[in-house]
């Protein structure tokens, strides 16, 4: 049995809060506010793709497959969540 270093909570810290980074840039894309948006969905991005990548390492280097296909999934939830904004801001462009 492996020792547990406290560290495991992490992975998800960084996913809950590039999640709720990237709400809060939907907000402020809502309200009109555009440095806002930017700023709260790209640092959003971001947090969940060090998840999505640290995932992925650990996976690889453990030789766990099922850690890296757990990574593989939140890869490729990352994808669409980056396409469905930018459908979205494709639909709504020119802006009124």
């Amino acid at each position: 049995m492996k020792n547990a270093s406290g560290l495991a909570f992490r992975g998800y810290a960084f996913a809950y809060g590039g999640l709720v980074q990237l709400l809060a840039g939907m907000w402020e894309f809502r309200n009109g506010n555009v440095f806002g948006a930017t700023a709260f969905g790209s640092y959003g991005g971001f947090w969940i793709g060090i998840l999505t990548e640290i995932v992925l390492f650990i996976g690889g280097f453990d030789g766990n497959a099922n850690i890296s296909k757990v990574g593989g999934y939140i890869g490729i939830l990352t994808a669409v969540v980056a396409w469905y904004a930018s459908a979205g801001l494709l639909a709504c462009w020119p802006p009124a």
